[in-house]
């Protein structure tokens, strides 16, 4: 940029000179500030840590509200069984420090998972032992949990076993989705509470841990579900995202009705595990949706139509399980799962997108409890 001053006469010499040229000095470098205060814009998949987890580390679920993040445990595994407490953390929507937790006694072998919210503020969280526990956040942090709904007989008795809840996505009527990793199924808990299972299909299955995971509404308001490892020979051991019909009230779905959206491959020349192992999805408004790889230690982004645009990756990935937005980023939680006890890796990490996420349902809900309660304990972090 070139600037040409050009003086009166009068004011090419003597005092008013001096003062002419330091306020047109002054105008100058008002107008030159703002270039040199201009952040550089982030690169896509830029990563950064937004908190740290703390015992019992290994985070599965992650959501991001209007007024705070919280992140849920999953310290147990089938592996290596866990005696502690699982335990619900909340953050501030800048990260850093937890402000609360709440711990909830588990089984060993499986934790908490799944993280939704209602139109009243209450946050839903996974149990895979079989429940569904719903939270009232207070000024300090949360209430104790509520037990929201409840794996029904003939399946309770057996455990997660035989019914394993995973993860959840609300409608506008109120009704709650839930994947099931064991029956290969997805159940619907209507805002009476009374669980009832939505579709079971033969293709679902594959086994407790692998089968299906996130499940997400999408732009078209269908739904989406995501199976970790599939038994098609044609991909046998990769992951696939179904897309169903979208829920009729009164109309049981068709296992015919749930189409491959998209597959990914096994990748022999993978160094880590050739299996991808994908777990949670979320969707941006554009219509691209987010995919945690956990053994690939990557976030894939389909667009629109099914086909795989590009892929996040960071050195600091490790098992990445829960993904949800925050405003033009993504909170991944890095689960650190397998192997086990690397407190280092407890993080929930933020990578930026460059474009916002599609708003998650969040509808009202009548609040009467049902008798029973978990014990538990509410303290700062």
């Amino acid at each position: 940029m070139r600037i040409v001053i050009r003086l009166l006469p009068a004011c090419r010499r003597g005092p008013a000179r001096g003062v002419l040229l330091s306020l047109v000095a002054a105008a100058i470098g008002s107008l030159l500030a703002p270039a040199h205060g201009v952040a550089t814009p982030l690169a896509f998949g830029h990563t950064t840590v937004f908190a740290n987890v703390p015992t019992p580390g290994h985070p599965f679920g992650v959501l991001a509200t209007e007024n705070a993040v919280y992140v849920a445990t999953s310290a147990g595994s089938p592996f290596d069984p866990n005696t502690r407490p699982e335990t619900i953390f909340r953050y501030d929507p800048e990260g850093g420090r937890p402000t609360a937790s709440v711990a909830v006694p588990t089984m060993p072998q499986m934790g908490l998972h799944d993280i939704a919210e209602d139109g009243d503020g209450r946050i839903y969280v996974v149990d895979m032992n079989s429940r569904i526990l719903r939270f009232t956040p207070t000024e300090t942090g949360l209430s104790e949990p509520a037990v929201y709904a409840s794996v029904p007989e003939p399946y309770a008795t057996l455990g997660w076993a035989a019914s394993m809840w995973q993860n959840l996505a609300f409608d506008s009527d109120g009704n709650l989705f839930v994947t099931d990793a064991s029956l290969g199924a997805i159940w619907r808990i209507g805002p009476d509470r009374i669980p009832t299972i939505w579709l079971r299909c033969p293709k679902f299955l594959s086994m407790q841990i692998a089968g299906l995971n996130g499940i997400a509404f999408g732009p078209d308001h269908r739904l989406y579900v995501v199976q970790l490892a599939v038994h098609d020979p044609a991909n046998f051991g990769g992951s696939r995202v179904y897309r169903l019909p979208r829920p009729a009230p009164g109309r049981a779905p068709s296992c015919a009705g749930a189409k491959v959206f998209h597959d990914f491959r096994v990748n022999r020349a993978q160094k880590r595990v050739p299996f991808p192992s994908g777990c949670d999805l979320a969707f941006a408004k554009s219509g691209n949706m987010y995919v945690t790889l956990n053994a690939h230690n990557a976030v894939a982004v389909i667009g629109p139509n099914g086909r795989e645009l590009r892929r996040i990756s960071d050195k600091r990935f490790d098992v990445p399980i829960g993904i949800r937005f925050q405003q033009d980023s993504v909170l991944i939680a890095n689960s650190n799962y397998l192997p086990r006890e690397n407190a280092d890796h407890w993080l929930i990490l933020k990578a930026f997108v460059g474009e916002p996420g599609l708003p998650l349902v969040r509808p009202h809900l009548p609040s009467a409890r049902r008798p029973g309660r978990w014990p538990v304990k509410l303290g700062a972090a």
